[in-house]
């Protein structure tokens, strides 16, 4: 394999690429590159043009990289090379395995970066969870389901009476001041391990008065 160090000013992107790379993509790219380093050569023909690797020369440009480490195909023809660059995406495309990738997420913190959102890392959770659960339901005897829908239905039953006690209570807020709010709600609801906004907002004000 014929690798060079080549000057990043000196390739040239093809300019009917098919393949978009958004700038919230070259983002992600570039923020694993940051962490994880130039892992993967780039693939140039022979006048250094790129066949694979458009959205790491973005990125790397972003970073500051002065060189790149490019693999040199001068044995393809233009056909192959246009096919090869078709080829090299569409293979590239697949799904997920959730239930393998949560029990990952499951062993890394949430600021590892992994080119998921946060959100998104949250939801492929709580999903895995709600899929564990519903196992462990399938598992249970007609009687055992019988005993766990009564328990669900008394629960949900107190919690409708417990919120037909509550007061409405309001506060005319902004959309800029609503969003600041949920962002603080949702902060605390996550460090305290809190399931609702009226009880982060609570805890908030309990410890306001406590001080």
């Amino acid at each position: 394999m014929n690798i060079k160090i080549v000057d990043i000013d000196e390739l040239i992107p093809y300019e009917n690429n098919p393949k978009e790379h958004p700038e919230e993509q070259i983002e992600r790219i570039a923020d694993s590159i940051d962490q994880y380093g130039f892992i993967q050569p780039i693939v140039i023909d022979k006048n250094n043009e790129i066949i694979i690797g458009h959205g790491r020369v973005k990125a790397s440009k972003k970073l500051g990289f002065q060189e790149l480490p490019a693999v040199i195909r001068s044995d393809l023809s233009e056909r192959e090379i246009k096919a090869l660059r078709i080829a090299d995406n569409k293979i590239a495309e697949s799904g997920w395995d959730y239930d393998a990738l949560a029990v990952e997420f499951e062993e890394l913190e949430l600021e590892d970066f992994t080119g998921f959102e946060e959100n998104e890392i949250e939801d492929i959770l709580i999903n895995q969870e709600l899929d564990t659960e519903g196992s462990f339901l399938d598992d249970l005897t007609e009687d055992e389901k019988q005993e766990q829908e009564t328990e669900q239905e008394t629960s949900d039953r107190q919690e409708s009476e417990r919120k037909d006690s509550y007061l409405n209570f309001s506060i005319p807020v902004t959309e800029d001041e609503r969003q600041f709010i949920m962002k603080a709600l949702n902060k605390v609801k996550k460090e305290q391990d809190i399931l609702t906004d009226r009880e982060a907002v609570i805890y908030i004000c309990e410890k306001e008065v406590n001080n």
